[in-house]
């Protein structure tokens, strides 16, 4: 504690001007839990900075928000078969990963949604394939045990 927040007044003003620093990206992170179907993580927290949405047709979108720049485009793994998330990750690249048509004031589902020309699922009553098996290779990539930049299983029934 500096010099000038010794007493418990300047104590707490420092703590709260610190929570406040993080309450854009814990907003940006609240936005995707309350409007897409979040597979991971189960029952999320604030410093859980990731989040696993469901895509539809057994694949899913790994988003990781950086918490030093919350506005920015966030980190993606697309995750499932590779006839699904090519011409999504194309997409993404074409826009350069976020950096052209990124518009900061705005949510992370909502630029992806226009970058990516998708519909995020909603949650609520969980689709069949968001309770199919794990699919090793996706599961593996995401937790970060490996794989290729892109490396997603060849078949279609996958989910992770």
């Amino acid at each position: 504690v500096g010099v000038g927040h010794r007493s418990l007044a300047g104590v707490y003003a420092q703590y709260a001007a610190a929570i406040e620093g993080w309450q854009e990206l814990w907003d940006r992170l609240e936005d995707l839990d309350r409007h897409c179907r979040v597979l991971e993580p189960e029952a999320p927290r604030y410093c859980d900075l990731y989040r696993r949405v469901a895509l539809g047709g057994f694949c899913s979108l790994a988003i990781t928000l950086d918490p030093d720049r919350a506005q920015a485009p966030p980190d993606l793994r697309f995750l499932g078969s590779e006839a699904t998330v090519a011409p999504l990750r194309q997409r993404w690249t074409d826009c350069g990963a976020g950096q052209s048509g990124w518009q900061a004031h705005l949510p992370p589902r909502i630029n992806l949604e226009a970058l990516l020309a998708i519909d995020l699922p909603s949650p609520g009553v969980e689709a069949q394939e968001d309770l199919a098996s794990t699919c090793g290779i996706c599961y593996s990539y995401f937790q970060g045990g490996g794989g290729e930049e892109g490396e997603v299983a060849g078949h279609g029934q996958v989910e992770r």
